[in-house]
Parts: structure tokens; sequence; C-alpha cells
């Protein structure tokens, strides 16, 4: 059975203090009518007191794939991937998403607008697109 989980950068643009947002992993997400909420475990097994309920950017939540890539590192929606490209011996910068239309996970290549429906053992994954936004074209 796959592990379900979740990660979220942490939005804290509703509070007079100015703090950096972050990254969270967690396995539960839930909003309030006004904020959405991540039950992050921070690294330590979800029992009842090591919960931590971080507020977060519902725009950033990407769930686990299930997948790791070739360093063993989790692959989650969001993820970019640094893949071996389908047609040339090239590697491509690809984004990882959930497609309802043909459900599954898939990577789209941002140069040749490809999308991949497999993952392969030679991904790494180089960043996200919320942290690091120029990898796709996007600004920082």
């Amino acid at each position: 059975m796959r592990e379900i989980k979740f990660r979220a950068m942490t939005d804290y643009s509703k509070f007079s203090v100015k703090l950096e947002s972050e990254m969270v992993y967690g396995t539960g997400i839930f909003t309030d009518g006004v904020n959405t909420w991540l039950a992050s475990h921070d690294g330590i097994r979800c029992l009842a007191d090591n919960i931590a309920f971080k507020i977060v950017s519902k725009e950033s939540i990407g769930q686990y794939t299930g997948l790791k890539d070739k360093n063993g590192k989790e692959i989650y929606e969001g993820d970019i991937l640094d893949s071996p490209s389908v047609v040339e011996p090239e590697r491509e910068i690809c984004e990882v998403y959930w497609t309802h239309y043909s459900p599954g996970w898939y990577a789209r290549s941002r140069e040749s607008e490809d999308e991949l429906s497999a993952f392969t053992d030679d991904c790494e994954v180089i960043g996200n697109i919320y942290e690091n936004p120029e990898l796709v074209g996007g600004k920082k």
C-alpha cells in the first residue's frame, strides 16, 4: 500500500511578523474555511503529541507519488526532475503532476512539452516549482 503524505509551503502572509516560508511535510491537509492546515510530522512519526499544525499555501500542496528518484529521494507533485529524454540522449527538465483525465502521475517536459507517462530509474529531483521556479522558466 502506498504511503499517503503531503508537503506544502508555510503561509505567514496573514501574520504581522514577517517570517520566511519553508517547505513542510505531513500526513493530512484540512481547512477551517479561512486557512489551510498541514498536520506536520517534521520527520517524527505521527503520534498525537508529536503533530504540529502549520498554516500552508493551498496552491503549494503536493502529494507524494509513492516513487523515489535515483538517489532514493521521495518524488512529490510539483517536483522538478532531471530526466533522460525520451527521444534524444540528452536530459530534460520535467515537472511532476497528477492528471484526472488519464489518472496517474506524469512528468511534463518544459522544453519540448512532451509528457512522460512513466518515470525511469534515472530521474533525479533537482528542486520544486515553489522553491526553484527559475528551473522551469519562472521567476524566483
